[in-house]
């Protein structure tokens, strides 16, 4: 469902840095988008915003958007996202979550993938 509405939504591209957590997103994407893997969260996160930049300034009918998987891939991707926000241009941020029968165990967290991504990005996106 999300690979269908973001090729419906238009984009064409997905800058993205894999970890564990969007493994299945990303298999499901490989077969819709042009994949470009990136080494770090925050270059994948300006690399996005420039390209669809300069997709608009050139009238092409591309966009990209960005991955990242759970707890230090957004973490790490906060600096590109607020750059974004600073400068409102258009980012769609895309970040992995831990599983749902995980969230039931009463713990606050089991480690840094279960940092609560929502809460940090709420501050420097239009959404969260």
């Amino acid at each position: 469902m999300l690979t269908q509405w973001l090729f419906e939504a238009g984009y064409t591209h997905c800058f993205f840095v894999a970890g564990g957590n969007i493994m299945h997103i990303l298999d499901s994407l490989r077969k819709k988008m042009i994949m470009i893997p990136f080494v770090h969260e925050v270059a994948g996160t300006i690399g996005c915003e420039y390209f669809n930049l300069s997709s608009k300034k050139k009238n092409l009918r591309q966009r990209a958007f960005s991955l990242v998987t759970a707890g230090p891939g957004i973490t790490n991707a906060t600096t590109g996202v607020a750059g974004s926000n600073i400068e409102s241009r258009e980012l769609l941020i895309i970040g992995g979550q831990v599983k749902t029968s995980d969230l039931s165990k009463g713990l606050r967290q089991r480690g840094i993938q279960e940092v609560d991504g929502k809460s940090i990005m709420e501050p420097i996106t239009k959404l969260s």
